[in-house]
């Protein structure tokens, strides 16, 4: 069945003819590249307003072209948008995975946690030196910038927190580092949206590529990939095909279905290979690949890369 959603701003509405496929559900196109800039409250058939079930990902603002979009869903469980100029806030934002009770891989030298936190400051302070503007969301060795409910996993709360301030970011990544039962797996690897186009994967071909010149890796498997949502299988992305499942990770997954912005996982090293972690983490050799991701970044954003 056709129903009319209409956007009504000031007493003016613009109508959007919607099929109903059951209930409080519609599926159709909204075009709003006609519409001015302010806050639109929404009804179905110039009567009855729209409702939402109250769930927290849904989706919460997203650039369309030079435009950001902006959802609000208020106590009485009704949606409007808010349309306004999409600026950039940063240049980017990075991720220093885990955080609080939550340290990740370990081994007999350093936690997950830590790492994370020592090598996003190392590249934060670099690209810094670029003129950048760069948002660290977690600075000390609590979870840091997190959103939504406290009733929600701190991972789902650390997504959201990406994909809020990711969205008006020009590069945003997640800095982690690796471990598996299998002790011999070894090397770098970059988890990427399923739904990543050739485009938005051209800086992370860049940084693989470096690093695939320059890591002594002695054992070879997928390097790029991302993986499904419900099986938690892996799929290979350095051909840049496109996937059309839910990401498996939360830093990946709620940022692009919340926020309409791409987040990149980085993984280092293997914490629980001995010979792995040594190469990278002796004689601080991490800071080398580092700076290959930094070179790649500062190219990408248009600057001049200027060595340490």
């Amino acid at each position: 069945m056709l129903k009319t959603i209409n956007l009504c701003k000031d007493k003016v509405c613009t109508d959007y003819k919607v099929k109903n496929t059951g209930g409080n559900n519609f599926e159709g196109y909204i075009d709003i590249t006609n519409l001015k800039n302010g806050t639109y409250t929404m009804t179905i058939d110039g009567k009855n307003a729209i409702t939402y079930i109250p769930e927290q990902f849904r989706l919460w603002r997203g650039r369309i072209g030079d435009k950001m979009l902006t959802f609000k869903y208020d106590l009485r469980k009704q949606i409007s948008i808010t349309i306004s100029d999409f600026e950039y806030e940063y240049d980017i934002v990075i991720d220093p995975g885990h955080g609080g009770d939550d340290i990740g891989a370990f081994n007999d030298v350093i936690d997950e946690k830590t790492l994370n936190l020592v090598q996003s400051e190392y590249e934060k302070a670099r690209y810094e030196e670029h003129g950048l503007n760069v948002l660290l969301l977690r600075d000390d060795y609590s979870y840091g910038k997190v959103l939504g409910n406290d009733n929600i996993p701190d991972i789902s709360r650390k997504g959201l927190a990406v994909g809020y301030y990711g969205s008006v970011a020009k590069v945003s990544y997640s800095n982690h580092h690796n471990s598996n039962e299998i002790k011999t797996l070894s090397g770098w690897e970059i988890l990427v949206p399923a739904k990543a186009t050739t485009k938005e994967l051209s800086l992370v071909k860049n940084i693989a590529s470096a690093w695939e010149k320059s890591y002594e890796v002695p054992e070879d498997h997928v390097r790029v990939y991302t993986r499904n949502f419900i099986d938690g299988e892996m799929f290979d992305k350095s051909n840049r095909q496109m996937y059309y499942f839910n990401d498996y990770y939360a830093v990946i997954r709620i940022p692009h279905d919340c926020f309409k912005t791409n987040n990149f996982i980085f993984e280092g090293s293997y914490l629980s290979n001995e010979e792995d972690f040594a190469y990278y983490y002796n004689d601080d050799n991490w800071k080398n690949f580092s700076e290959q991701k930094i070179k790649a970044v500062v190219e990408y954003l248009g600057k001049e890369y200027i060595k340490p």
